[in-house]
């Protein structure tokens, strides 16, 4: 140890003494270090070559998997099935995305008439059921680079109608026959529209098809008619209802019978209503005979007892009631006056044989005469 004196103090100096020997060994160091320092620059280098991270003791180095730059810049593509057609209950339109980058498509979003979005993997795909003319689908899909399919897809007119129409075909009727009338729809109703009119008329075995809102139809017989009124929406949803028309019968029935007829006082007289007819069928009969007889028979006889002129009324009706009267004139001739009239014509004949008989005697007289002179 040395020491210094600093006016008058002397103080002590760890400090070694700079020899040769120690300059050596401060160089050896220093080129030690710098050597360590090359060294470790080599190694890491070497370590950051595509696919190796280098260890940080220097000691060794493992292949490490390391991703690829991200080169997937194309959204997803998203397509639907709706066929644009009218339905009648929920449906689904189906959504299907392609991605056509290369990391695959992560989710389709939608949202149904501007409502909250979903997502096809969480809740499945689309349910249609708003009723409704032009419902509408937003959708879109992403992949999982976070491409974002856009401009998003936008579905209009999307039709669903669950309600049924309501037929009205109207009140029930009583018409006459072979008279136009209307039949009349125009209060049904549907919660959209209907789409189409069908009447269906039925008589006995008999069915007429009709079309229309409104529709004219011609009752030509007299029955009970069951008149189907079937309406139809948009969607298909349909609704009948039903009306009844009794039909009543304007025809009269149409009276054949003799003007006139000739008979005897005491003679049985034939009278016939067999040609008489009408479009149903004729009811009933009722002869008047004039003079205080009646008969309710098709085919009747009557006999006069007082010679004169009659006048025999018809009535023939049929079921509806329509009656119509016809007449015939009856001649009664007195029992006596017919026997007279007999004799007169009967002698007349013999005057007229006898004058006829002397005629050829005469004449067969004067040839025989004729013949004795030649």
């Amino acid at each position: 140890m040395r020491g210094r004196s600093h006016g008058g103090i002397h103080v002590a100096s760890n400090r070694p003494a700079h020899d040769g020997s120690s300059i050596v060994f401060a160089s050896v160091l220093i080129g030690v270090l710098v050597l360590v320092s090359v060294a470790s620059f080599a190694t890491f280098g070497a370590g950051n070559a595509p696919g190796r991270v280098p260890d940080p003791m220097g000691v060794s180095t493992a292949d490490i998997p390391r991703a690829p730059p991200d080169s997937d810049v194309s959204p997803p593509v998203t397509s639907d099935d709706y066929d644009g057609l009218w339905h009648n209950a929920d449906f689904v339109i189906a959504l299907t995305a392609i991605d056509v980058g290369t990391s695959g498509v992560d989710d389709t979003y939608y949202s149904i008439n501007g409502g909250a979005v979903m997502t096809v993997s969480t809740d499945g795909q689309p349910l249609m059921t708003t009723e409704g003319v032009n419902n509408t689908l937003e959708y879109w899909s992403e992949d999982l680079s976070h491409n974002e399919e856009l401009p998003h897809n936008m579905l209009y007119g999307i039709k669903l109608d669950k309600t049924a129409p309501v037929a009205v075909a109207g009140e029930d009727l009583e018409v006459p026959e072979l008279q136009a009338w209307m039949l009349d729809g125009l209060y049904s109703t549907d919660n959209i529209d209907i789409a189409t009119y069908e009447w269906s008329i039925e008589n006995g075995s008999q069915t007429d098809v009709l079309e229309g809102a409104t529709a004219w139809y011609v009752f030509f017989y007299p029955g009970d008619y069951v008149v189907t009124l079937t309406v139809t929406d948009l969607a298909g949803n349909s609704d009948s209802a039903e009306m009844f028309v009794a039909v009543w019968d304007g025809t009269y029935p149409e009276i054949d019978i003799a003007p006139s007829m000739t008979v005897t006082a005491g003679d049985e007289a034939f009278f016939s209503a067999y040609n008489c007819s009408d479009n149903v069928g004729i009811e009933s009969y009722y002869w008047d005979f004039g003079d205080g007889n009646e008969s309710d028979q098709m085919n009747a006889t009557h006999v006069f007892l007082v010679p004169g002129t009659y006048f025999v009324h018809l009535t023939v009706a049929d079921a509806e009631g329509n009656e119509v009267l016809g007449s015939i004139r009856v001649i009664v001739l007195d029992e006596a006056s017919g026997t007279g009239d007999i004799m007169l014509v009967a002698g007349v004949g013999i005057a007229v044989a006898l004058v006829a008989g002397a005629m050829i005697a005469y004449v067969l007289l004067r040839r025989r005469k004729g013949s004795a002179g030649d």
